[in-house]
This record gives C-alpha cells, structure tokens and sequence, in this order.
C-alpha cells in the first residue's frame, strides 16, 4: 500500500524485584503473584509472565529487553539464546565472570515488555484501515478508511544546544540518525 509501519515497545504493568545477583543463565525475580496452571501447558504464571513473555530488566544504568526461556514458582527466570524471536543476542546474562558493571543485582526491577505494530491494510470489506497487532494477540482494526500512515522525523540540523528540530523528515530522508 506505499505507507509507513510503526512499531512502538515499552512496559506494561506493574514492576517486580530482582531477589538476588544473577548468574550466567537466571535472573532470580521477587515472586508477587502465582496463578495455577495459567499458561499454555498447564504451567504455573508468575508475576503474571509465561515462558515467551518479554521482560524488561534495568537497574537504572543499563537495560536488557528478552524473552522468558521460562518461570519457575521460585522466581528464577532463564534466558534462552533461541525459542522465540527476536532472540537473544547475548549468551549469558554476563553472570559470575563478568565485571560488576554487567551484572544486575538486588536494586534491579523486571516488568514485562509489550510491542505494538501499526499498519494500514484492507478490511474485510475491502477498504484501507488503520489495524494494530500487539504482542500475541491478533490484528484488531482500529479505523475503517485510512489510506496511509506517514512518519516523519525531527531534524535538529543546526545542531543547536536545544535539540529543536528545524525540519521534519521521512526516514530516508534523515541525514544523521545521532
């Protein structure tokens, strides 16, 4: 259809602790909640969170956005390298042997992290719509009629100390992405 996609992540929900120092291949998260037998397989849901959930993990001086390899009724989460995608990149969780600065510890949170695409494509009735898929879920349409979708891009291309932009651009247009 020639229109612009967005995609837009970020938290949802509450926020949990991290009960202790991570190791190479487990976060140790603060159980608040257990539901029985409430995910896929019959499996027990933490904290509201499946195995195949995204979590957020930050201490305020670095971050980590991954998918749950899967939670257990203690609270320790795996950190899959493959299962579902996007993946993660990294192998370990920078555990035992890796400097402090790469490891989170007790003064982290975990909240869950939940994408959004938004899109235009024809309805059942044949017409352009404005439809959003979230994380899991199916395409839902949110207006019938909308024929595009455009973004453009605030340029600060005097490079002023106020970072207002002087121009708004499409992507290809953006001269310098920093």
């Amino acid at each position: 259809m020639g229109t612009d996609v967005l995609v837009i992540g970020g938290p949802v929900g509450d926020a949990f602790g991290v009960r202790a120092k991570n190791s190479d291949q487990w976060v140790f998260a603060d159980v608040r909640s257990v539901e029985k037998q409430a995910c896929s397989g019959k499996i027990d849901r933490i904290n509201s969170i499946c195995s195949g959930a995204y979590l957020l993990l930050s201490d305020c001086h670095k971050a980590r956005i991954f998918p749950v390899g899967s939670i257990d009724s203690s609270g320790v989460i795996t950190h899959p390298t493959s299962g579902p995608k996007p993946g993660n990149k990294e192998a370990t969780w920078g555990g035992a042997g890796a400097p402090e600065s790469e490891r989170f510890d007790t003064d982290s949170e975990l909240i869950r992290y939940r994408m959004a695409l938004y899109r235009i494509a024809l309805n059942p009735d044949g017409e352009p719509a404005l439809y959003r898929k979230a994380s899991g879920k199916s395409a839902q349409e949110l207006a019938a009629g909308v024929a595009g979708l455009q973004i453009r891009y605030g340029e600060n291309a005097d490079a002023d100390s106020t970072g207002t932009p002087d121009s708004y651009v499409a992507a290809e247009d953006v001269a310098d992405w920093n």
